[in-house]
C-alpha cells in the first residue's frame, strides 16, 4: 500500500512494487543526508513530525482539528508537534520549540488556532528536500 498527494489530499493505492524498487543506492544515500542534516537541526526528530512539517506547509492556515483529521491522529498528538515545532513562548528557559510554525487565531472564530509554516521552517524543508531531490548538502 502507498500514499500519494494528489489534489492536496493523501489517497491510498495498492502496488506489486517492492520497497526495494523504491530505495535505490542513491536515493538511499540521498535520504541517509537528507535525515543528517534534518537531525544536526532536531536530533531526536521523527519520521510523523516529518510528515507534520510537510502537511502544514501544503495546508496553511489550517485548524489543529484539521490538521489531526489529514495526519489521522489525536488532538493531543497535533498539539504536542506545535509545543516542538511552535515558536517560543514567555522566554521559558525550558522551552525547546524551534520555531518551524506559528499559530494564530482563526480570522472567523477567535477560539480557534491556525497553524502556518514560519520562514525558518519553510527554509529547514526547502534545505531538506532539495537534499534528497539534488543530492546537495546545506
Amino acid at each position: 500500500m502507498t500514499y500519494a498527494l494528489q489534489d492536496g489530499d493523501y489517497h491510498s493505492s495498492s502496488t506489486n512494487d517492492s520497497i526495494e524498487s523504491y530505495l535505490t543506492p542513491m536515493k538511499t544515500d540521498r535520504w541517509i543526508h537528507a535525515l543528517d542534516f534534518a537531525g544536526r537541526i532536531h536530533p531526536q526528530l521523527r519520521v510523523s513530525q516529518l510528515k507534520f512539517l510537510f502537511i502544514v506547509d501544503a495546508n496553511p492556515d489550517r485548524s489543529l482539528s484539521e490538521l489531526s483529521e489529514l495526519m489521522g491522529v489525536t488532538l493531543p498528538a497535533i498539539s504536542r508537534a506545535i509545543d516542538v515545532f511552535g515558536t517560543k513562548k514567555n522566554n521559558r528557559a525550558r522551552d525547546l520549540s524551534i520555531g518551524f510554525i506559528e499559530t494564530s487565531p482563526s480570522r472567523y472564530d477567535d477560539r480557534i488556532k491556525t497553524v502556518k509554516m514560519t520562514s525558518k521552517g519553510k527554509h529547514f524543508l526547502n534545505s531538506f528536500t532539495g537534499i534528497f531531490n539534488d543530492g546537495l548538502q546545506t
